[in-house]
């Protein structure tokens, strides 16, 4: 009874593992959804508004509920604290610190960090070309990870139930 017990219990494990994989898989889709939706956001404040980028930062930060709006709003504490300090130099800090930047891949941290490397400048549309530039660059790669979205959900969770029937039928 207690092996019976045991096997279950692994068997769930198993399955459970898969189903956590595939919501992870979404849940970096989303992060760089969000991410194309707040740069989005600062590139209207900017040509619309015609806000300086540390304000344009900060407004974008109150509205957002999520990282990137903490993000922002720490850009602009940390370039508000140490003036000397380069807007790369603590864009670089902030995206080290932020836990939802460990979602993107290594690709989409490069063009996020060269975007930031883009925005410190004062020209205000050499910040907007730039900004158009990040968003041209991320919706390709959005367009890649939705065409993988579906099938790699779809194995994670494949592959987790039939780990916890090879388990099941291996501990039997």
């Amino acid at each position: 009874m207690l092996r019976v017990v045991g096997i279950m219990l692994m068997s769930v494990a198993f399955a459970g593992g898969g189903f956590a994989y595939a919501e992870l898989i979404k849940k970096e889709y989303d992060a760089l959804i969000i991410m194309m939706k707040a740069v989005e956001r600062l590139r209207e404040e900017i040509q619309v508004g015609h806000t300086p980028l540390p304000e344009a930062l900060e407004r974008i930060g109150n509205r957002e509920n999520n990282y990137m709006g903490t993000f922002f709003l720490r850009m602009v504490e940390g370039l508000s604290t140490d003036v000397a300090q380069r807007f790369l130099e603590v864009w670089k800090q902030m995206m080290e610190t932020s836990v939802e930047y460990s979602l993107l891949t290594e690709k989409e941290r490069q063009i996020f960090e060269e975007l930031g490397s883009s925005l410190g400048y004062l020209n205000l549309d050499y910040q907007l070309s730039a900004i158009e530039l990040f968003l041209t660059q991320m919706e390709d790669l959005r367009m890649e990870r939705k065409s993988e979205l579906k099938n790699k959900r779809k194995v994670s969770r494949v592959f987790g139930v039939a780990s916890a029937l090879l388990v099941s039928l291996i501990l039997i």
